[in-house]
């Protein structure tokens, strides 16, 4: 019976070091930003892309809050383009309290690396109320965070902050997004 649990384990992390090697073959290169703000919570926002090298691009974003907010929902949702250049819902469609996420409160592990990223490339590292001034800086994904390598293809991810109550709109991203094989990229 050991016998079999240990060549079951051995299995899995054949399997796992298999699906980090995939991920280490990948590159992700966001193609387009758009962000919309509401004004009465979010002012002086700034939403760019800056191209790092030919395969890579960051994402910055800087913005005021008008008023502290302490009670945030976002709604994550993956759409990825099919064969007719139309965006078709991907695998990911959930809403979550973002003060529960930097509470450590949330397991799913598409909002871990949500986390992850934000606590790299942010100032919204602690958990809530947020106020002053709100900044991501250099923001790309790493794949070696993701549980999978994903198909490739391209991808568009919308990030939408409310007020969990009213649901007031804070914030929209909409962020476009290539997955790359690393190994057809000519040099």
């Amino acid at each position: 019976m050991s016998q079999m649990l240990a060549a079951r384990f051995i299995k899995f992390l054949i399997i796992l070091q298999l699906v980090s090697l995939l991920n280490a073959l990948l590159v992700v290169k966001i193609l387009n930003v758009e962000c919309s703000v509401n004004e009465s919570y979010v002012e002086n926002a700034s939403c760019i892309l800056k191209p790092a090298n030919r395969d890579e691009s960051l994402f910055y974003l800087n913005a005021d809050l008008v008023k502290p907010i302490s009670n945030v929902t976002m709604r994550m949702k993956l759409l990825k383009k099919n064969h007719a250049n139309q965006f078709q819902p991907f695998m990911l469609n959930a809403e979550v309290n973002l003060c529960d996420i930097m509470d450590n409160r949330v397991g799913s592990r598409y909002f871990l690396v949500f986390k992850q990223v934000i606590k790299e490339h942010s100032n919204l590292v602690h958990s809530c109320p947020y106020s002053g001034h709100l900044m991501v800086k250099d923001a790309n994904l790493d794949t070696k965070l993701l549980p999978a390598a994903p198909p490739l293809g391209i991808y568009k991810l919308s990030l939408i902050f409310r007020e969990a109550i009213t649901k007031d709109c804070y914030l929209k991203i909409v962020l476009e997004a290539e997955f790359r094989d690393i190994r057809g990229l000519k040099y």
